[in-house]
């Protein structure tokens, strides 16, 4: 299925289900497309790390349990979404001051989290030299909240807990932050969109995306979907997982932070150091960019 809605440019069209025609060999890696976002762009995320540098990554023959992660120094490495979790302040890709008295100090764009730092030092192995075909679209690290006052630590559920769980209303609008600004939306260069507070164009999925492309949070697994392959290899006694952009609670019983993930072919969530759980990479093409090719695994799209 190509299904279209609005999101924060204009009207985006995305993939959903067991897609066949939207592979993209690009910076000798394969990815998926996601979407069409609202300025034209199309965002990507990472199919095949080819870290045996194959001719075509995305062929079906090149296939491995935990090809769409991110690899480092040719190594699968689980990673953290943050370095700890017992403050609301960890739910973010970005953060500010941990055991802070206000919303505002907890979530301001100060500090790098883990996972963010691990995807820049991809980025500047992998991507740097392709830079210039990369779009500077937002990334959502959703920080408004649906309930509670989002610092230190007060039990608080953010905005995607109700999308995900409550309503199941997902969006690819990413909201304002609670006061009505742009902590959650994170760009490179665009301030009028977003907050420019990146270094690098590059980012995670949403929970809202994986959802539109066919997962869903409590609503039992779905294996079918084109996100699905090259990510469900074991490690160990455990399936692999990979860490979304949606910060889903923090609980104060527990004294922890929980981050949306996919795992077992759903959207599961877990406190943001578990293990098992690793980066899958997603960027964006600017709508500029050329292309040869029909999409398939055996013909992807080739940038040109």
């Amino acid at each position: 299925l190509l299904a279209s809605t609005e999101d924060d440019y204009g009207t985006s069209y995305y993939f959903r289900g067991a897609v066949k025609n939207n592979y993209v060999e690009f910076a000798n890696k394969c990815w998926r497309i996601v979407r069409i976002v609202g300025d034209g762009s199309v965002k990507l995320v990472l199919h095949n790390d080819n870290v045996n540098k194959v001719n075509n990554p995305c062929s079906k023959e090149n296939n491995d349990g935990t090809a769409a992660y991110a690899h480092y120094d040719g190594e699968l490495q689980p990673i953290s979404f943050n370095e700890r979790i017992n403050d609301n302040a960890y739910m973010g890709f970005m953060y500010g001051k941990v055991a802070a008295s206000n919303y505002a100090d907890a979530h301001a764009n100060i500090n790098k989290s883990v996972i963010l730092q691990k995807l820049e030092a991809w980025y500047k192995n992998n991507l740097l030299l392709y830079e210039d075909k990369l779009a500077d679209i937002i990334w959502c690290n959703d920080k408004s909240t649906a309930l509670g006052d989002g610092y230190g630590t007060n039990d608080t559920h953010y905005a995607a807990y109700n999308r995900m769980y409550s309503t199941k209303t997902p969006t690819l609008k990413c909201p304002d932050d609670n006061n009505g600004g742009k902590l959650s939306k994170f760009t490179v260069d665009d301030k009028i969109n977003g907050n420019g507070d990146l270094t690098y164009k590059i980012g995670l999925l949403t929970s809202d995306e994986t959802t539109f492309a066919g997962y869903s949070f409590t609503g039992g697994e779905n294996r079918t979907i084109y996100l699905q392959e090259n990510t469900s290899g074991k490690v160990g006694y455990y399936e692999a997982a990979w860490w979304t952009l949606s910060p889903l609670e923090y609980y104060e019983d527990t004294s922890c932070s929980y981050i949306l993930f996919v795992f077992n072919g759903e959207l599961s969530n877990n406190y943001g150091t578990s293990g098992y759980k690793y980066a899958r990479p997603a960027i964006s093409l600017k709508s500029t960019v050329m292309v040869i090719g029909s999409g398939t695994s055996e013909n992807p799209y080739k940038v040109v």
